[in-house]
């Protein structure tokens, strides 16, 4: 009976979310109003990747190799994992997600081969694309306002970084083995870590995140007493590889001695 619940055009360009380029940078793809489109950098037009107006598309993942694009449709009445071409031909496929939730933070592990990604009953998955098996590579147990488990793979696609809450509420760096299904803690415990993590992308032996050694009496976020505190948070890096010196040694120039002359 209203005019604005009638089928209508509706500019996108003000709805835009989850954006990122294509590997080329020539395109970039967006999230926006339940539709998945990309958008070109200079020339061409948008194209719509789904069609879907009575379905919400979100969370679109470019591959690496540009080839392919992931998200979450609810197209079936229940999120499940589409995965399709980048130039929106074809048929997407569907991997059908167990206990169908709600999904966040889709990411690409750099061979193409994996998908990860967190749901709201905080748990961080990731899934097989050749097979589509889904796998559950950990959890969080504390319901809290703030975001954890956001997926970060390293270059060699081996492994995911994540953070996750412990007993003090404090967040500590996670580092989550494809090899052997496994989770190790990296940071000690003693500093609340960001909730986002970032490999070096040259080697893969350095982590860097943020972390704040004054973050104790903002924990209790139930706390009225915790609103008002502003912890500091600084730049860190984790060496991850035991026989990499740290770039971070203080240096110290002094005289060396001569070489001896030849022959002595």
């Amino acid at each position: 009976d209203f005019s604005w619940a009638m089928p209508h055009p509706v500019e996108l360009g003000r709805q835009l979310a989850h954006g990122s380029l294509s590997r080329t940078g020539q395109r970039a793809l967006f999230e926006a109003r339940g539709e998945i489109v990309t958008i070109p950098v200079e020339k061409g037009d948008p194209r719509l990747i789904t069609h879907s107006p009575g379905a919400a598309d979100r969370s679109p993942a470019w591959s690496p190799d540009g080839e392919r694009i992931a998200w979450f449709s609810d197209a079936g009445g229940e999120y499940r994992l589409m995965i399709g071409a980048a130039d929106g031909t074809g048929q997407p496929r569907e991997i059908a997600l167990e206990h169908p939730t709600f999904y966040y933070d889709l990411t690409w592990s750099p061979d193409g081969k994996r998908l990860a990604f967190t749901d709201s009953g905080r748990t961080l998955w990731v899934v097989e694309v050749a097979t589509g098996k889904a796998t559950r590579a950990d959890g969080d147990t504390y319901a809290h306002p703030e975001h954890t488990l956001v997926p970060a793979w390293s270059p060699d696609s081996k492994f995911i970084a994540y953070t996750k809450r412990l007993s003090t509420q404090f967040l500590a760096i996670m580092i989550w083995s494809v090899a052997d299904g496994r989770a190790h803690q990296v940071t000690a415990g003693l500093s609340d870590t960001h909730n986002n993590a970032f490999w070096d992308e040259r080697s893969g032996k350095y982590l860097w995140f943020l972390a704040s050694t004054d973050f104790g009496p903002g924990s209790g976020w139930l706390s009225m007493s915790a609103l008002g505190w502003r912890p500091r948070y600084g730049l860190y890096l984790a060496v991850l590889d035991k026989d990499t010196p740290s770039p971070l040694l203080p240096e110290s120039d002094e005289e060396k001695a001569p070489a001896p002359p030849a022959g002595k």
